[in-house]
């Protein structure tokens, strides 16, 4: 099972901490930029979390959409 989660907004002065086992890094990318970046399964499951965040409301996403 793949949940997106929104984290809400960070101020301009927060830190970032990533769990190096986890993550190499993190970057904020302009969603028109998204496709090159993320294949296409990804690109599906993010277009699909911003649907729902600007909805206000959850999105079920089968798998097979993906």
């Amino acid at each position: 099972m793949h949940f997106m989660f929104d984290g809400g907004l960070l101020d301009d002065d927060a830190a970032i901490v990533i769990q190096e086992a986890e993550l190499d890094g993190y970057r904020f990318t302009a969603v028109g930029d998204l496709p090159g970046y993320l294949a296409a399964y990804g690109l599906t499951r993010v277009s699909g979390a911003l649907r729902a965040r600007e909805s206000g409301r959850c999105l079920f996403l089968p798998h097979d959409m993906a």
